[in-house]
């Protein structure tokens, strides 16, 4: 099989003017330290949107729509709409993702790139608009699957269980270190899987010891699949890289993985290469039974299960290894 290695590019998928309106952990690992730059864009009262614009070498009818959609909707948002933007923002998703044919025949990469913006921008967008909720909880689902749980937590309120479809987040807000009153919300995307084919798996260091100490002499090939939905996670106000304590997810999946398979907890890591990619980094399994899968991780983002054989080979790039994934 061909073997995805990651390299460095001298263009970004994200486009550029929009790095400084990203959460500054995000922005670095996309490009490094940068100053913070003014973004042009549309401005309400505490709230401001930037004006998105697609990527260099997207060439696509639907995601243009998409942006045009969501520019949209900035420009006429209100503080007195916010319940209506967010809806309308999940459903533009649903609708892009229910009718992603031009995208699927774009090269993989191209369509990896296209998964990267999508959930930026849900979270970007998300992630301001909480801010203007003020004892509003909601769950809206369209008619593709996508979802969207928001939860308003008061002030004291710590512990929170949210989910969505076939996925549901343990978390303790202490571990954002979130004073006050906070918004967290979990959103499922399970049509973005299609645009994440054959996109690399990053294994970090103690991940990659213990499958060679586990299986020795079988690591010959890999072929992971997505085991689950893609599930991503904002709180406002924040940019959690490094929680005090872990977040726990359980994912359904309707796959049994066999006893030569082993199942991977994952994120999708923005930056190093122009396309995205999975990663193991901060994530862990804690056990998988028949069609379930319990993850721990120390970060927010977008998660997901992947599942691959135990004779795998993989290669090292920088300290990392990569292989490719089939979905």
């Amino acid at each position: 099989m061909t073997f995805k290695i990651l390299q460095e590019h001298t263009s970004f998928c994200i486009p550029e003017q929009h790095l400084s309106s990203l959460p500054q952990s995000v922005t670095t690992r996309i490009k490094g330290p940068s100053p913070t730059r003014a973004l042009k864009g549309f401005n309400t009262p505490g709230i401001s949107f930037p004006t998105w614009t697609s990527p260099p070498g997207i060439n696509s009818k639907g995601f243009s729509h998409f942006l045009r959609k969501i520019n949209d909707l900035g420009r006429d948002y209100n503080s007195a709409s916010t319940l209506d933007t967010i809806q309308g923002i999940i459903q533009v998703v649903d609708d892009l993702l229910e009718n992603s044919e031009d995208l699927e025949t774009q090269p993989s990469s191209e369509q990896n790139c296209v998964a990267s913006n999508l959930l930026l921008i849900v979270e970007h967008v998300l992630r301001k608009l909480s801010t203007a909720l003020s004892n509003e909880s909601l769950t809206f689902t369209t008619a593709g699957g996508t979802e969207l749980s928001v939860k308003v937590m008061e002030q004291g309120q710590r512990n929170i269980t949210l989910s969505v479809n076939q996925a549901k987040m343990l978390l303790n807000l202490d571990a954002v270190q979130e004073s006050g009153p906070s918004v967290v919300s979990l959103v499922s995307t399970p049509g973005i899987g299609k645009l994440m084919a054959e996109a690399p798996l990053v294994l970090d260091t103690e991940e990659q010891a213990v499958l060679h100490e586990t299986h020795k002499g079988l690591l010959h090939e890999v072929s992971p699949i997505l085991l689950s939905d893609v599930v991503s996670v904002v709180v406002s106000n924040n940019d959690p890289q490094n929680l005090s304590s872990s977040v726990t997810f359980i994912f359904q999946h309707s796959v049994t993985p066999e006893p030569k398979q082993k199942a991977f907890c994952v994120f999708w890591e923005h930056g190093q290469n122009r396309s995205g990619y999975w990663s193991t980094k901060g994530c862990w399994v804690v056990g998988t039974r028949d069609t379930s899968t319990t993850c721990q991780c120390t970060h927010l983002s977008s998660f997901a299960v992947l599942m691959a054989h135990y004779d795998v080979q993989v290669r090292a790039l920088r300290g990392l290894h990569s292989v490719s994934i089939a979905v």
